[in-house]
């Protein structure tokens, strides 16, 4: 289906999808003077290319359109975005509509597969995103093949289910936490987590040769995942976002510990600083986690609460946001009040004093 458009410059232009080389793309003629001249171009350009025109896959089943689909993310998006969509797709939403035509989708289809998910017993804000995704995708053949999106029509998921709160510790609660852990490798660990504010996955990537010990400074630039489909890990060359490529300024009992960890390690600089020639299992890392949460009588959190607990500690301790924003490698000072606003003391009373001068 064609779409005509005129430029600021008066010229028309026709656009409409066709194959070249074997790819479908979208081919765009201008520079004409009139609609009804844009549309006999769009016609000859039809009548030169019958055979191409044929082979246009108007009549996809999901599975197809995901082929499609993840070919065009995988030109335009991240590694590891690429990794997550696709994945969630294959294991949720593929091998329920198999084999079936997306044009005949039912409003019915999608009320079952939204059941569906229910009963697998993920979180409701894990089902929304994964609606997310599929409804993306539906999107894209809507756009590129004139595909109907039904789900749209139906809509994700409604958010009944309060957010989960989040959830830290104190300095003393970490303090008490650490005592309790014997095993120097998860010492080091979880102390990085929690003196640092790294995300896991920015930890587990890291090599002894990111990590200057004379100059205290850990190098970011990395992200290890281990939900790619058929291998154990992958380690990405980015990590989550480029605002995330930053260097961390290490405090002197963290780095004091990094160096007995790397000296009882027999470490190379290629080597994972967690642990050796492949990084910790992530599996392994939580039940160890809660395993000494437990021993320690200190509440259970994730692995991810840690880094918010570092960002808490900062802020209790008078931090400016700024500073707090980069160290966890936000985008902005916006992403960091927005997660973490709630711990900044109340500058109500601060200001009415600043106001309390006397009026005559």
């Amino acid at each position: 289906m064609a779409s005509f458009e005129k430029g600021k410059n008066g010229k028309w232009s026709v656009r409409f999808r066709t194959i070249e080389g074997g790819a479908v793309i979208q081919k765009r003629l201008s520079g004409f003077s009139s609609k009804r001249d844009a549309d006999a171009a769009y016609i000859n350009y039809l009548a030169e290319h019958p055979s191409e025109e044929k082979k246009l896959p108007n009549d996809l089943t999901v599975d197809e359109l995901y082929v499609f689909y993840q070919n065009f993310i995988s030109k335009r998006n991240k590694e590891t975005s690429v990794t997550t969509i696709c994945s969630t797709l294959e294991k949720f939403a593929l091998p329920f509509f198999k084999g079936k035509k997306v044009r005949k989708l039912k409003s019915v289809d999608i009320v079952n597969w939204q059941n569906y998910l229910l009963s697998q017993g993920k979180s409701q804000q894990y089902c929304i995103k994964i609606f997310a995704y599929f409804n993306t995708m539906l999107n894209f053949g809507e756009k590129y093949y004139d595909l109907p999106n039904i789900a749209r029509r139906v809509g994700n998921f409604k958010r009944t289910q309060k957010p989960r709160q989040m959830q830290v510790w104190t300095e003393s609660e970490f303090k008490q936490f650490i005592v309790s852990v014997e095993n120097l490798t998860y010492k080091t660990l979880f102390s990085f987590l929690y003196l640092t504010g790294c995300r896991k996955g920015e930890a587990l990537a890291l090599s002894w040769s990111d990590i200057n010990l004379d100059s205290g400074i850990v190098h970011i630039e990395k992200h290890c995942d281990f939900h790619v489909k058929g291998e154990p890990y992958k380690i990405f060359d980015t990590p989550k976002n480029l605002y995330s490529i930053r260097d961390v300024y290490l405090p002197n009992n963290l780095i004091e510990l990094l160096k007995q960890h790397k000296t009882a390690q027999k470490a190379k600089e290629s080597d994972f600083v967690f642990c050796g020639k492949a990084p910790l299992p992530a599996e392994t890392i939580r039940r160890e986690f809660h395993r000494y949460s437990d021993l320690a009588g200190v509440k259970r959190i994730r692995i991810h609460d840690l880094r918010h607990s570092h960002a808490s500690f900062l802020i209790s301790k008078g931090q400016d946001i700024v500073t707090v924003a980069h160290r966890l490698g936000h985008k902005d000072i916006v992403q960091t009040l927005n997660t973490y606003s709630h711990f900044m003391p109340n500058k109500q009373k601060e200001m009415l004093d600043v106001m309390d001068f006397d009026i005559e």
